[in-house]
């Protein structure tokens, strides 16, 4: 099978497995760091970067982890690169990444009492490198997907606050390798969106963004999309 990476809209990716780590030390991070960081959230938000502040079932509890965007370049926030230097240094190396690659990194934990369909959207880096640090009943809660009408070559612009024009009705289910599975989700062919049913359930994406499109992630794409052909979706 002959692929370009615009062909592929999810997968579990073929990396190493997660350095061993403490969740409750990641939350307890989390939770120490989130509220420090509003203007960083509102600034992303007011750019139409982040559905924060602009739709009512906004799902995380979004907590930068490294930001090197614009002009702020600040770097690892929160000490988190000295206080779990193997896990900040996996984020990336496992996506054969240098951080200078790197714009930002970013927790998505699921809000505490989020219910629901979160929102239709594409996240507004070019390379959708994700990992899972946690997953819980990824049979009942979801990740979900649905195709853009034409197969776009760059990233439409795609309204994230309401239902797209662009994108087709049918709903695909991502189904999950692993509750720590790292993944791919492509911003320029597909949306996506969290369907919670079973509420305060752990759930913590880690969004690795990269500064540009990075051709060096394909290799790993394309290859992750064969290896899990059962657990892929294709254009």
């Amino acid at each position: 099978m002959n692929l370009d990476v615009n062909d592929i809209l999810y997968t579990p990716l073929d990396v190493s497995d997660k350095p061993k780590f403490s969740l409750p030390d990641i939350e307890d991070w989390i939770n120490l760091n989130h509220n420090e960081q509003k203007t960083h959230r509102n600034f992303i938000s007011n750019l139409g970067l982040s559905g924060e502040n602009k739709v009512l079932n906004y799902p995380w509890n979004l907590t930068f982890v490294y930001y090197n965007i614009f002009e702020e370049k600040i770097g690892w926030l929160g000490n988190f690169d000295t206080e779990f230097p193997i896990l900040a240094e996996y984020f990336y190396r496992s996506f054969n990444l240098e951080i200078e690659d790197i714009g930002t990194i970013i927790f998505l934990p699921i809000s505490q009492n989020h219910t629901g369909l979160g929102f239709w959207h594409n996240d507004p880096d070019s390379i959708g490198m994700r990992h899972y640090l946690a997953f819980e009943h990824p049979n009942i809660n979801k990740l979900l997907l649905r195709k853009t009408k034409i197969p776009y070559s760059e990233r439409p612009n795609i309204n994230l606050y309401e239902t797209p024009d662009l994108v087709d009705d049918k709903i695909y289910e991502c189904k999950v390798l692993h509750p720590m599975q790292s993944f791919y989700l492509n911003n320029v062919r597909a949306v996506h969106a969290t369907q919670t049913n079973i509420i305060n359930s752990k759930r913590l994406a880690v969004l690795v963004v990269g500064k540009k499109k990075l051709s060096k992630c394909s290799d790993l794409i394309i290859r992750s999309a064969l290896k899990y052909k059962n657990y892929s979706i294709f254009y």
